[in-house]
């Protein structure tokens, strides 16, 4: 009978033996494939948070961009309303003689706008007209006149400014000792 259950020992304990091999087996390889699962399936939520945050960034910032644009395209549309349109000799004589006057500058000519050249990148919507005006004060009344008009009409650009002393005689000379002579040529866009 000790045979028997030393037998049925042997037999129960191989069986628990067995069952607990099984087990582990099962729990590693399960268990693990489920882990790697479930990290994998961690990595993707990582993954689809970062894209959600980056992704209500950039609505975030197009939402700022179209105000930055709505309010850039405001300023454009009241900049245009002061671009010389139709009679631009006409435009350009009203507009400078209020800067003579505030400038204390003399005007001897004011020629007739040509057109000009322009290579911008992108092109522009607008024909470029080129004016040139010649006349005489002094150099920082000159600088005050350019300074000036750039500053009340910023898409007109000053090409070209020459500057040199008035050829006098010697009765006016103490006069005239400062005044100089100058010719600009700017260039305008035009509607």
């Amino acid at each position: 009978m000790s045979k028997a259950i030393g037998h049925k020992k042997k037999k129960v304990l191989g069986i628990l033996l067995g069952t607990v091999l099984v087990i582990v087996t099962v729990h590693s390889t399960v268990i693990q494939l489920l882990g790697d699962s479930i990290a994998k399936t961690q990595a993707k939520i990582s993954e689809a948070q970062f894209k959600l945050r980056k992704s209500e960034f950039n609505v975030s910032k197009s939402k700022q961009i179209m105000a930055n644009l709505q309010d850039l395209e405001k300023t454009i549309s009241r900049q245009e309303q002061s671009v010389p349109r139709g009679d631009v000799y006409l435009w350009m004589l009203k507009s400078i003689d209020q800067f003579k006057v505030r400038n204390n500058i003399e005007l001897n000519q004011i020629e007739p706008p040509k057109p000009a050249e322009t290579n911008t990148l992108p092109p522009l919507p607008y024909s470029m007209m080129n004016f040139t005006l010649s006349g005489h004060g002094h150099y920082q009344d000159i600088g005050f006149f350019v300074d000036d008009f750039e500053q009340t009409f910023p898409y007109v650009r000053l090409r070209s400014l020459e500057i040199e002393p008035i050829a006098y005689t010697k009765s006016s000379a103490e006069e005239q000792d400062e005044t100089l002579q100058f010719k600009a040529s700017f260039v305008t866009p035009t509607k």
